[in-house]
């Protein structure tokens, strides 16, 4: 991917000293993106410290019993990086 004044993405996170992630995140406006997991995150956070035992396989049970609509990979995903 290229810059309009033919940076690639590579070198400019290099000079703004910013990861590949970090610049991704803000949309062509520079504003931050939101996070489309908030919610769920919330709900495995709520989880999390009501039941602190439970690992991915029973949050994810138990995020089925209160109508979330999720594989147990995106709670993985989610739930690893609290």
């Amino acid at each position: 991917m290229k810059a309009d004044r033919g940076l690639t993405v590579e070198r400019m996170v290099k000079l703004a000293g910013v990861s590949r992630a970090s610049y991704r995140r803000f949309d062509d406006n520079g504003e931050a993106g939101i996070d489309p997991n908030i919610d769920l995150r919330d709900a495995i956070q709520r989880i999390a410290l009501d039941w602190p035992t439970y690992g991915r396989r029973r949050v994810t049970e138990e995020l089925r019993r209160r109508g979330w609509t999720v594989n147990h990979k995106r709670v993985h995903r989610i739930h690893a990086r609290r």
